[in-house]
């Protein structure tokens, strides 16, 4: 049911902080009818009128299950529709009790047609007035079947429903405009978004490839631990901003050897201590880089902190465990697997049999156990994205 419902209503795809805003909204208002109609059932039952008393206390019983079912955050549209139902019924009940289409009633109407539109979309507007439209109906029926006005007020009766009713669909178009508005604005926010990130990948890609020839880094490096890296942390049910940061950081992961000497980055032999220690300060110049970027602040530890090591022996912090970051801790995997299956310079590449016995090896002590075992795993299953098999 709740999959027809967003198939109906949904007329574009609403993105998740939308949802989450939607259902905040559902849940206060829901909240507050339940805050409302018990105080007004204890009021009336003080003042005597039973049978409004005791149709307040059905609205809120009703309420009670919505806010459960709001709360899972799994059926968004089933909770608005029953929102609307309810709130429906209520001012059926309210009106039918007390005789008369008074002004409250009045407003009520178009108050549950435009709070329908706004939670559900702009498809919802055509549904709560022919809803309203039916309540109204049923009432009119009801005071005239039960003989509840006399005939000369029939007429009066008539006027009140045919003035509810164009209010209805003053009310729905009115709402219909401003949601139809409002989602052209976001759409185009939205896209002006999407170009923005768009050029953002296409900046950090180029600047991947400058690191690439530099570092004389086999072809293709920066996107394939970019790919892994995001994989893995989806299969470790990250965040999708967090996937996006990771990402992000590992295109740049080495952006710090640009401050490196070519003396020290290009040299075909093993480094010295000293060189060594040149080496290593990379990470702090891409921590010094990446600062005085705004929206790579959350890649930061990616770059930073890639060269720390489960037990406490990496750089330059010397972090241990789940100090260092998780993001860190998965591209630290997928970094050295690719490494060590690429050619490099100064060796030949790894078989992946030797790479998966480093990794094995290693678990614990270079490695988070969880992530290498996740890792590992996957490779044994032939789940990975990418294999050296396939070439780079």
């Amino acid at each position: 049911m709740e999959q027809k419902l967003a198939t109906y209503f949904e007329t574009r795809p609403r993105s998740a902080f939308e949802t989450r805003q939607k259902e905040q909204i559902l849940y206060f208002f829901s909240l507050i009818t339940l805050s409302l109609s018990l105080s007004l059932a204890v009021l009336n039952f003080l003042g005597g009128a039973n049978l409004h008393a005791l149709s307040l206390v059905t609205l809120s019983v009703l309420c009670i299950p919505l806010l459960v079912l709001i709360r899972t955050r799994r059926y968004y549209y089933t909770s608005a529709l029953l929102f609307t139902l309810v709130s429906m019924l209520a001012v059926t009940i309210n009106i039918a009790i007390s005789g008369t289409i008074n002004d409250s009633g009045i407003v009520a109407y178009p108050i549950v047609v435009v709070s329908a539109t706004f939670l559900q979309g702009r498809r919802a507007a055509l549904i709560s007035v022919l809803l309203a439209s039916a309540s109204l109906l049923a009432i009119f029926l009801f005071f005239v079947l039960s003989d509840r006005v006399s005939g000369q007020d029939i007429h009066f009766l008539y006027m009140e429903f045919a003035t509810i009713v164009m209010l209805l669909c003053c009310s729905a178009f009115v709402a219909w405009i401003i949601i139809k508005n409002d989602e052209t604005n976001l759409q185009m926010v939205m896209s002006s978004r999407e170009e923005l990130n768009q050029s953002y990948n296409q900046t950090l890609e180029s600047w991947a490839k400058v690191l690439e020839y530099r570092d004389r880094e086999t072809e293709g490096h920066c996107q394939r631990v970019r790919l892994l890296s995001e994989w893995m942390a989806r299969k470790l049910d990250l965040t999708e901003k967090e996937v996006r940061n990771i990402g992000y950081g590992a295109l740049l992961h080495d952006i710090g050897k640009l401050a490196i000497p070519d003396s020290i980055l290009l040299k075909n032999g093993a480094l010295t201590q000293e060189e060594r220690l040149i080496m290593d300060k990379h990470t702090e110049y891409a921590h010094e880089f990446l600062s005085q970027i705004p929206f790579l602040q959350e890649s930061i530890p990616v770059a930073y902190s890639h060269h720390e090591r489960w037990d406490g022996n990496g750089y330059p912090q010397g972090l241990k465990g789940e100090n260092i970051p998780i993001v860190a801790r998965i591209f630290t995997v997928v970094d050295q697997w690719e490494a060590l299956t690429s050619d490099r310079p100064y060796r030949k590449a790894w078989t992946e049999a030797q790479a998966i016995a480093y990794l094995e090896k290693n678990r614990g002590t270079v490695f988070d156990p969880r992530i290498a075992d996740v890792f590992l795993d996957a490779f044994r299953n032939g789940e990975l994205p990418i294999s050296r098999k396939q070439g780079a």
